[in-house]
């Protein structure tokens, strides 16, 4: 690749420079190749003399988010007739790849953008086709597929990752007393009545399954571990499910996970329950990489990775969008019980009080409060996670408290800058009255593939 980071930011930053979008349709049949100006590839390229047809008339602005939803947006195509056959094509859930270059550079040379989804023609008319466009992150709202629990049961055998506490299990059999509750291997397995006695049990571990040693009328539940019990493990988890590569370098705490699901579920709702749980955000980067990190405060000692100054900030550009008063306590909801009994039996009453106590409640709470005479609005709060350890849920409520020991603002601004470092997640100091001195962290950007203009939400 000729044209290094610091050539092609020089080359953002010129207001004559003639930008091309490449973009790369994919469908069941092969891959279009279109730009908003005509472009050929170079022989040397990895993709070689290939014509780009210049029938691109406008895409969207490219969003990107730190925590993960869904954006829209369209791709317009001007068609001279040439492009009918088209419509009958596949194209909804296949890739769009969009790249930005110079007509004069290589192929090789362009940036990729973007890395969206097509979601199929949304209009065709005389001269004009318009695709709808998802971020790359809606292959993740694909149900996982599970088998069904026996042949007179359709619902989805349940999937537990980690620790999980009170899994009601199901009789799959009318022959014996074999009972499913996992559709994943599992390591550890305990057996309660539905009044909490442990019960004698042959476990079948790898099949998420068991055989009771005496019938019971009333529901059976389990205590469960499964392998994939940290939220690196589970991200990994998912990530390999749905076929993403895991972005490198991510630092997640190692707190203890526990999820549970009996009905139909998605990638998306068990990242989206992993970072709640961790006080983290998810994304699919540029690359179209998994990447998951904690929302914290930038060092405020330490140089920002982006410097924008107030002449790049458009006219009235900059607002203060929103803000969240700090918080006065926290109660953090842990170690989730999802079968609580209404009734104990005597025995654990009377042996084990503790026990007793845990298989009714529903959460255990770890709460803590803090002193924020400057804030007399300051709200308490209870958030429910899927942790499992006391410890875990200490550090984490201790950890949110510091953050949120003060008011935490969000601003969004539009600026004139092009500097490829401007992504979601880089710290950013802003160069104007109304912010001088902090420095935040870009949660949002909206940029234009054909200008240098850019929108972004900062969170300090």
């Amino acid at each position: 690749m000729s044209i290094s980071e610091s050539k092609y930011e020089a080359w953002l930053n010129r207001s004559n420079s003639e930008r091309v979008v490449l973009v790369e349709l994919y469908y069941s049949g092969g891959i279009e190749y279109i730009a908003n100006r005509p472009y050929i590839s170079k022989p040397g390229d990895s993709l070689p003399n290939q014509p780009f047809n210049d029938v691109l008339q406008s895409v969207s602005d490219v969003t990107t988010r730190i925590d993960g939803q869904l954006e829209l947006g369209d791709i317009e195509l001007v068609d001279d007739g040439s492009l009918s056959d088209w419509v009958d094509r596949k194209w909804r859930g296949h890739a769009v790849i969009l790249r930005l270059g110079d007509a004069s550079w290589s192929y090789d040379d362009f940036r990729i953008i973007a890395r969206q989804i097509n979601g199929g023609l949304s209009s065709y008319r005389r001269g004009q086709i318009v695709f709808d466009i998802y971020d790359q992150t809606a292959l993740l709202d694909k149900p996982i597929q599970r088998p069904v629990l026996s042949a007179t049961d359709d619902r989805p055998q349940p999937l537990i990752l980690g620790q999980v506490i009170g899994a009601l299990a199901t009789q799959i059999s009318t022959q014996s007393l074999l009972y499913k509750f996992s559709w994943l291997p599992v390591t550890s397995l305990v057996v309660r009545d539905g009044n909490g006695p442990e019960m004698s049990h042959t476990p079948d571990l790898v099949n998420g399954q068991f055989t009771l040693g005496a019938y019971t009328p009333r529901n059976v539940i389990c205590d469960v571990t499964e392998p994939h019990a940290t939220a690196i493990s589970i991200i990994n988890w998912v990530a390999d499910h749905y076929g993403i590569t895991v972005a490198s370098g991510i630092s997640l705490p190692s707190y203890t996970i526990g999820l549970r699901y009996d009905g139909e579920v998605s990638g998306r709702q068990i990242l989206d329950d992993v970072c709640r749980s961790i006080g983290a955000k998810w994304q699919i980067n540029l690359v179209g990489e998994l990447a998951v990190q904690l929302l914290t405060v930038p060092d405020q000692a330490q140089p920002a990775d982006v410097q924008i100054y107030a002449d790049d900030i458009e006219l009235d550009g900059i607002e203060l969008t929103q803000t969240d008063e700090p918080l006065k306590s926290l109660a953090v909801n842990y170690a989730r019980n999802y079968s609580p009994l209404s009734e104990v039996a005597g025995s654990i009453n009377d042996a084990d009080p503790v026990l007793a106590d845990r298989l009714r409640k529903e959460w255990e709470v770890v709460k803590s409060e803090q002193s924020l005479a400057a804030y007399p609005l300051a709200i308490d709060q209870t958030i429910e996670t899927n942790l499992v350890n006391k410890v875990d849920a200490e550090a984490e409520r201790d950890r949110r408290l510091q953050i949120r020991g003060q008011r935490r603002d969000t601003w969004s601004l539009t600026a004139f800058i092009t500097s490829t470092k401007a992504i979601v997640g880089a710290s950013v100091e802003v160069h104007h009255p109304y912010v001088a001195g902090r420095i935040g962290r870009i949660i949002s950007t909206r940029m234009s593939p054909i200008s240098d203009r850019i929108e972004m939400e900062v969170w300090y």
